[in-house]
């Protein structure tokens, strides 16, 4: 489910309805459901008739809540249901307002980019196109490639000699090679006994997509062992890369970093924002004037409507008027007051 699709669900005057449900392991999943929807049956009690609550009710009975994830969300109006899997940790949350909470789907949308998973062993070599915390395996004519499909065709020109073990040096050469029919600009996960890995750094031509090792032989295992493995190495690098990001992004002189919480809400109205950075877990209540349309911290003395959480507001707009959010550690920004957007400079 994109984000696009939640926004085209919302329709004026009716009611988002948005429920994030964390799993402590797969035997909690059923009981944690239910202590969720019961909470929610409590929130909608006049919101809705009894007759329209059922309707609701049956609604979340009928989806199939999957057992291998840290979390879900669901998201619904009287004509919409939608559920996503969250492969990371999230805390619960049931939103009801006129728009849906979008926190954890601009976490999901940022990790949800394509990598490859190199599995080295002596006798064969698996590709896996990762997406997530799920694997799919290659095989086309270039993978799974046996040692004994090796020619020295495919290690190319310059062949590996005076070492204990040219035949197999030579052997992770040409699926390094191989490799460059598939990378692009994607990421790469090298798996396998740790001797085979060292040889592989040695030789590969791809360090600059390399982002970490799972050391071990897992040929012999369950693909889901080795996406277990997997994916909380990937998803710590995009952790770190993005706060690597961030940093660049605040050093920049030609951008303009707004910071107070009502000049955010001006510029990003008026579309002027082009990244959002916020921490995670930040969240505020805000009033807006029902007269010129700025917000307050505190109630002001015109009439206003009472905003839930100002900063999941911010994230929604600046999203459909073109801009990007990304979502930050806690304590990433502190100089900034936990959020801070970004704008052209003059």
């Amino acid at each position: 489910m994109s984000l696009s699709e939640l926004f085209r669900a919302q329709e004026k005057g009716r009611t988002c309805i948005s429920i994030i449900i964390p799993f402590e392991d797969k035997l909690s999943v059923k009981i944690q459901v239910g202590k969720t929807i019961e909470k929610v049956e409590c929130l909608l009690q006049g919101i809705y008739s009894e007759d329209e609550i059922q309707k609701i009710l049956i609604a979340l009975d009928k989806l199939q809540y999957p057992m291998y994830q840290q979390g879900i969300g669901i998201y619904l109006t009287e004509r919409f249901v939608k559920l996503a899997r969250f492969p990371f940790m999230v805390n619960e949350k049931i939103h009801i307002g006129d728009s849906f909470w979008i926190k954890e789907l601009i976490r999901l949308d940022y990790y949800n980019v394509g990598y490859y998973v190199l599995q080295v062993s002596e006798n064969v070599i698996n590709l896996y196109e990762g997406k997530l915390n799920k694997l799919e395996k290659v095989e086309d004519k270039r993978f799974p490639y046996l040692l004994e499909q090796y020619s020295p065709v495919y290690a190319g020109n310059i062949q590996i000699k005076n070492v204990a073990n040219p035949l197999l040096k030579n052997y992770v050469l040409g699926a390094d090679n191989k490799l460059s029919h598939y990378l692009g600009e994607k990421l790469l996960v090298l798996s396998g006994p740790e001797k085979h890995l060292i040889q592989f750094h040695e030789i590969t031509n791809h360090w600059t997509h390399i982002v970490g090792n799972v050391t071990g032989n897992y040929m012999n295992e369950q693909l889901s062992v080795l996406e277990e493995n997997v994916w909380p190495l990937m998803r710590d690098w995009l952790d770190n890369h993005k706060e690597v990001l961030a940093n660049e992004w605040l050093a920049k002189k030609s951008l303009n970093k707004i910071s107070d919480i009502r000049e955010i809400w001006r510029a990003a109205v008026a579309g002027k924002g082009i990244i959002l950075l916020v921490e995670k877990d930040y969240s505020l209540p805000a009033y807006q004037e029902r007269a010129d349309g700025g917000i307050h911290i505190k109630p002001p003395h015109t009439t206003y409507r009472i905003i839930s959480d100002v900063v999941n507001e911010i994230m929604r707009i600046v999203l459909e008027e073109g801009g990007e959010v990304i979502i930050l550690e806690n304590g990433s920004l502190d100089k900034h007051h936990q959020m801070v957007l970004l704008t052209e400079g003059i």
